[in-house]
């Protein structure tokens, strides 16, 4: 009889937890290994919400070819599998949606990252190469609700409901933000799988925006009320508005002119850029977040400074009421900056130029006797500024002069001290929020004429004022005293949306 070999005990005991183990659900790596760490993040799910992308280190769980660890704090791991011609590593974590890399490779070492950028595959970069996959993104989240009449109180069935994805509208502008469907026969609407993101969102006829939050695989209600009939003439036109605002300031001042009469041209310049820096994100500015497009949805609250010049080039003329500069020497004197800008300062729909003038410098938006000037000469078109563009160069911009005769505020001291530059700001402000709203002439405006803009419904209008005579505080404790500003939901002028 052949004798039976009896296993070593240590070859037992390996044997015996190599069974263990496979019983448990965990894989043992057999024969050559191959290594695989990186770095998992996520988008943070509260700056999601508020329709930003802020990376963080995630403790997710990485799982690959059936191995799966944990990450640390930090976002790294580290885990062994068996070499093999192919590799699948996907990284998941509650309340985010999975990202899942495919590669292969003869090494022994792997390095894979998640994140920290949005990506649609994954690249390999740097040296040695390193396998970046997307950042994971939280879990996508349903959006339902009813439309009704808003006076009647009434369901509506089979009306139109759109919303825009605030957040993509500004990376992508191309209408892709967009999402439509239409309500069933007792007036609901639902979206599926929509990315975790603010929303606006328009039903029917009515173009009155309607805002909501999604949070990560939850669902979320948006009731909207909807005017069917005897609707406000301040409507959309199917242009387009400004959706993140970058202004450049050009103050135009040749040597022997000035913008303060008994003051300082230095600190009427760095009241402007001041005011530029301050209103955004701001429930003043926020106003505009009602105010949308069809293409790329509704206004950001942000606003960017993008920059100043100072240009001591005389005027071309005297500046007078006999002889005032005229629109095309305004467009000129832009352009040319933007020449000796060597491309710096860019000229399309999300940027837009502010020319200011000095003190009492006349100026008529045309030759005709029917063109308005900033002097008395003809009541219906005559203006304290104006904005306007330039379809040749898609240059949008707007014209601030420093006259006497629209310096008026509603009381003899302002908030900073200089009554000029105050004056001027509510002028800014009049033009910057008309332009962004209606920044070609064809968006968001009272009626079939081009007049009727949003500032124009509330021009004058201050509403109470604070003792130091400010009706706003903005950004970094500035006060200032500007006009309010048409609002949509509330039918009616404001300085603030919540």
């Amino acid at each position: 009889m052949p004798r039976r070999r009896s296993l070593p005990a240590s070859a037992v005991l390996v044997m015996m937890l190599a069974i263990a183990l496979a019983l448990s659900g965990c894989q043992v790596p057999f024969g050559p290994q191959a290594h695989v760490s990186g770095t998992v993040y996520g988008e943070e799910i509260a700056a999601r919400e508020a329709g930003t992308s802020v990376p963080i280190p995630l403790q997710a769980t990485v799982t690959c070819n059936g191995v799966a660890t944990a990450a640390a704090s930090d976002g790294t791991f580290s885990l062994t599998v068996s070499q093999a011609s192919n590799y699948n590593c996907t990284a998941t974590a509650s309340r985010y949606s999975s990202v899942t890399a495919h590669f292969s490779g003869n090494g022994s070492a792997f390095a894979l990252r998640f994140g920290p950028k949005r990506s649609s595959g994954c690249d390999n970069v740097g040296s040695p190469p390193v396998l970046t996959c997307s950042v994971l993104a939280p879990a996508t989240a349903t959006l339902r609700g009813s439309v009704t009449d808003v006076a009647t109180d009434k369901t509506l069935a089979h009306v139109t409901v759109q919303c825009w994805n605030a957040a993509r509208a500004i990376t992508t502008n191309d209408g892709s933000s967009r999402i439509t469907t239409t309500t069933d026969d007792l007036g609901s609407y639902v979206f599926h799988d929509v990315a975790v993101d603010p929303y606006g969102c328009v039903a029917g006829n009515d173009e009155t925006l309607q805002t909501t939050k999604l949070t990560p695989g939850n669902t979320t209600t948006l009731d909207i009320s909807a005017c069917v009939s005897g609707c406000s003439s301040f409507k959309y036109h199917q242009g387009t508005v400004i959706h993140h605002l970058t202004a450049y300031l050009i103050f135009w001042l040749p040597k022997a002119s000035t913008f303060e009469p008994n003051g300082s041209s230095a600190r009427f310049e760095g009241l402007m850029s001041q005011y530029f820096r301050d209103v955004g994100g701001t429930p003043f500015y926020n106003i505009l977040s009602q105010y949308y497009d069809a293409q790329g949805g509704p206004v950001r609250n942000e606003v960017t400074l993008g920059g100043t010049y100072v240009d001591t080039q005389p005027y071309p003329v005297a500046g007078t009421q006999a002889d005032p500069l005229l629109d095309g020497d305004v467009v000129h004197e832009i352009n040319r900056v933007l020449d000796a800008k060597h491309g710096q300062w860019k000229s399309d729909d999300e940027h837009m130029v502010y020319l200011f003038t000095g003190y009492n410098v006349q100026e008529c938006s045309g030759v005709l006797p029917s063109d308005g000037c900033t002097f008395t000469r003809n009541a219906e078109a005559d203006f304290c500024a104006y904005h306007s563009n330039s379809f040749n160069t898609n240059l949008i911009y707007a014209y601030i002069p420093d006259v006497n005769g629209c310096l008026d505020l509603p009381a003899a001291q302002s908030p900073n001290g200089d009554p000029v530059a105050d004056a001027v700001i509510s002028t800014v402000s009049h033009e910057q929020f008309e332009a962004v709203s209606n920044p070609t002439l064809g968006g968001w405006f009272d009626g079939a004429s081009r007049e009727g803009e949003m500032g124009d419904k509330c021009v004058r209008i201050y509403g109470p004022l604070a003792p130091d005579n400010s009706n706003v505080t903005l950004n970094h404790g500035h006060h200032y005293i500007v006009q309010e500003e048409w609002s949509l939901r509330d039918q009616g002028c404001v300085l603030a949306l919540s």
